[in-house]
């Protein structure tokens, strides 16, 4: 009877176990990560939500360990450094989402593409790897990067020494691809297998506007994750459309940079909210060298609309120890704002409220402020302007999410495709010494002197979803989202 009782017992506790691993995998979760229509370029990720949804169909050869500020082998198995040069070595046991081992070639493929193309907005490779600067198709010679399939290995030689090497390879634009899946003459990536935690069933969005991700049972994330949603719908929606349908209860999660002056208070609702600490910038951005915004304005705009809204006493959110001081930016910027001003302002994300704000700010220190909105493409033609640009409007009013990872190359992204006043190669890590450190503050005094760039607020990014989920641990000090990490929550 004894011995009846202990099976009994074992085996309730054996169900148990197994109801629990199965009761908190998601089966679909639904998502949106803003307008996604098609697949989108890695080497062209101008939005956030391009980043992540690319970070869940494409892993790294290495990966940024959030908590401890370090790097993690992932694709790689390992990796040596002897001054400029690299030698990365390849985890037998990583593989594509159908199976097919991860090579040599494949990577090598991978990161010529970035080299050849030239278009990656975040991490400039192509001027960091060396003889590869004439590099124009996957045929061409490149003797900055070899591999070895027999041996696993992949030989990587930097013009200089480059701390800032493994954090660009281990973003997204790093993401490796199949060698296959690559035209080495025309250099279109058209996926059939995928090294991230998901694959993409269709690279085309389907009729419902989804793009479905199915989890890849090959990959190594997955195999920390054993309970990670089997399948995410990847809506693709506005931003005011994914807030209603996450009220509605049509949508399961998203991630978004708070919006001032919104009509939802998430707090308020029946759903759960992550914050990250102070990461997206509110920003003027000068379309007009002879309009200027003076210490007038931008003291005046102190008073917050919002009290979630946090005040830029700096340049950039996330990075205080390379930041200018509150009197180094008063310093670096005229006393007065010009009488008048035309502004454009993205007008499917700034609300009303917070527009009159500002407009009856300006007011109130002489300066007659007229604001118009804009649409998404007009928006983003104003907001990539180089330096010869002619508007009829003085200044744009910019958003960006930024990264505490990336402080230069959240610099270099907020001028876009102006002329850089100051040269941030070989200072993209985020670890800097003194020398460093001024080359950045320079870089800042830039941006506020040539009025391209005056940041008046910092807001947090949220993750908001179903209470019925637990969001696990995701990232505070980083601006992303990992939907490997959701489950359900069990009781």
């Amino acid at each position: 009877m004894v011995l009846i009782l202990l099976l009994g017992t074992t085996a309730i506790v054996f169900m148990k176990g197994f109801m629990s691993k199965s009761d908190r995998s998601v089966e679909v979760l639904n998502t949106s990560l803003r307008t996604i229509d098609k697949f989108p370029d890695p080497a062209e990720i101008d939005k956030a939500g391009k980043w992540y949804f690319l970070n869940h169909v494409s892993s790294t050869l290495i990966e940024y360990d959030h908590k401890n500020s370090s790097f993690l082998p992932l694709i790689a198995k390992n990796w040596d450094i002897v001054g400029s040069k690299y030698t990365i070595t390849l985890d037998p046991d990583s593989k594509f989402s159908d199976g097919t081992p991860i090579k040599a070639r494949d990577v090598v493929a991978s990161i010529k593409r970035i080299l050849a193309k030239k278009t990656s907005l975040h991490f400039p490779l192509w001027k960091h790897i060396a003889d590869c600067d004439n590099l124009k198709t996957l045929e061409d010679p490149c003797d900055g990067i070899k591999g070895d399939d027999t041996k696993g290995t992949i030989e990587v030689a930097l013009k200089t020494k480059s701390e800032s090497f493994l954090l660009q390879i281990s973003s997204p634009e790093g993401g490796i691809w199949s060698a296959d899946d690559i035209d080495p003459k025309t250099l279109a990536l058209v996926p059939t297998r995928f090294s991230g935690p998901y694959s993409l069933d269709n690279l085309v969005i389907d009729a419902n506007r989804d793009l479905v991700l199915t989890r890849n049972p090959y990959s190594k994330i997955q195999a920390r994750f054993p309970d990670s949603p089997r399948k995410i719908h990847v809506k693709s929606m506005g931003r005011k459309e994914v807030e209603d349908s996450v009220v509605a209860g049509k949508t399961d999660i998203f991630i978004g940079d708070f919006i001032p002056c919104n009509e939802y208070d998430w707090e308020k609702l029946d759903v759960g909210v992550h914050y990250t600490l102070p990461s997206s910038i509110i920003y003027f951005f000068n379309l007009n060298s002879k309009k200027k915004i003076g210490r007038d304005l931008f003291t005046i705009l102190e008073k917050v609309p919002d009290e979630r809204l946090t005040f830029a006493e700096t340049l950039l959110p996330v990075a205080p120890s390379i930041a200018l001081t509150r009197d180094e930016m008063n310093s670096l910027l005229p006393e007065k704002t010009s009488q008048r001003l035309v502004v454009a302002a993205p007008g499917f994300y700034y609300k009303d409220k917070f527009l009159e704000f500002v407009v009856q700010a300006a007011k109130r220190v002489g300066v007659d402020l007229e604001i118009h909105k804009v649409d998404p493409p007009e928006y983003s033609e104003l907001i990539e302007s180089g330096d010869d640009y002619k508007s009829k409007y003085d200044f744009v009013l910019g958003n960006y999410v930024a990264s505490e990872r990336y402080p230069a190359v959240q610099l270099r992204f907020l001028a876009g495709r102006r002329t850089q006043g100051v040269d941030l190669m070989g200072v993209e890590a985020p670890d800097q010494d003194p020398e460093k450190i001024g080359r950045l503050k320079d870089y800042e005094k830039w941006l506020l002197s040539s009025q391209t760039v005056i940041p008046f607020y910092f807001t947090r990014t949220h993750i908001v979803y179903s209470k019925k989920f637990d969001i696990g641990e995701q990232p505070v000090t980083d601006t992303e989202i990992q939907l490997w990490r959701v489950t359900n929550k069990v009781p």
